[in-house]
């Protein structure tokens, strides 16, 4: 009797780019580090949009970083996520291996540290403000305790994603959720580098100096060269002797 054998049609088709791996404990490990690099820049994303509004410039540089980090780390994130678990489908006993567990046992050890510190973080600020210990509250609960919130949240989505412990339809949702929000922090952060670049502080320049320049009324000039009167050379005598009081202390 012939056997009439099948060919895979993913083999050849878009799906063994996007859906498929040939070594999927690799690209798993890789797919990890993505995943944790990608909500690592979410969580900074939110904590620099909330700065940007409250302190204007602080964050700026720092927020243009993560949104370079984020067009990259992101699409690269989900193309990994999309291969591991296309294959994942095909082949469930994949679930079974002791090598996953230990990695995904290592990444969610960290993810959950990530999350108590941010609980904790924010439990902080509201017992300073019990206690009386803190100092500008309105501006904890802009630059820390909102985007704390959402950092939580979105560490929430990226552990439920990964772990894939809850009902399909959720894991869909929260990975769903963490595109949506990567493409507002995107949009918003992109916004407020474009409002608050210009908002740089000027640094002035203190044009004072504790050594001789060329306008000073030294002794040589007042004496020898009759260039400066008696009473400039005093004020500058003066000037010269405050300068280099404050440098010695």
């Amino acid at each position: 009797m012939e056997t009439t054998v099948k060919r895979d049609k993913t083999a050849t088709s878009w799906r063994r780019w996007f859906r498929r791996t040939d070594v999927y404990i690799a690209e798993y490990i890789l797919m990890l580090t993505l995943v944790a690099s990608f909500i690592g820049v979410l969580v900074s994303l939110w904590f620099n949009f909330f700065d940007m509004v409250y302190n204007s410039y602080v964050s700026v540089p720092t927020a243009v970083s993560q949104i370079g980090a984020l067009l990259v780390v992101g699409p690269a994130a989900y193309w990994m996520y999309a291969r591991v678990t296309g294959q994942e489908m095909v082949q469930p006993e994949l679930y079974e291996r002791k090598s996953r567990t230990v990695f995904l046992a290592i990444w969610m050890i960290f993810a959950v540290l990530g999350l108590v510190g941010m609980v904790a973080a924010v439990v902080a600020i509201f017992v300073n403000a019990v206690f009386g210990l803190g100092t500008d509250f309105a501006g904890a609960l802009i630059t820390t305790v909102v985007p704390a919130t959402f950092a939580i949240v979105t560490i929430v989505f990226g552990l439920a994603m990964v772990v894939k412990r809850t009902s399909r339809k959720f894991v869909m949702f929260a990975g769903v959720a963490l595109a949506i929000a990567a493409v507002l922090l995107l949009g918003m952060n992109t916004t407020m580098v474009l409002v608050r670049k210009d908002a740089a502080p000027q640094v002035i320049q203190d044009e004072s100096s504790p050594f001789e320049s060329e306008g000073d009324c030294t002794f040589n000039r007042y004496y020898f060269d009759k260039e400066c009167s008696y009473d400039e050379y005093q004020r500058d005598l003066r000037s010269s002797s405050s300068s280099s009081n404050y440098y010695d202390n």
